[in-house]
């Protein structure tokens, strides 16, 4: 039996693969849904998702959640503003 109430964040059987277009060579890079960032294989260029709002922004238990690495990661782009 599943639990109704179980965060969606903490499985990894439900990505996607997403193809986003590299901001320098125009490269489709394959990107799994829960990525933010991966090197373009043509041009070595780190390629950005433009990400949605998420629990893990709000969530006190998200770096729990999604491990501190990841939600670190994610956090990392917003303390420069």
């Amino acid at each position: 039996m599943s639990n109704p109430i179980q965060c969606p964040g903490s499985s990894t059987r439900n990505l996607e693969v997403d193809l986003i277009s590299c901001q320098d060579c125009g490269h489709e890079v394959e990107m799994f849904s829960d990525e933010t960032k991966r090197r373009c294989p043509r041009c070595k260029k780190m390629v950005f998702r433009d990400r949605m709002p998420s629990c893990v922004d709000w969530c006190p238990s998200a770096k729990e959640c999604v491990c501190e690495e990841r939600w670190q990661a994610m956090h990392a782009g917003k303390q420069k503003t």
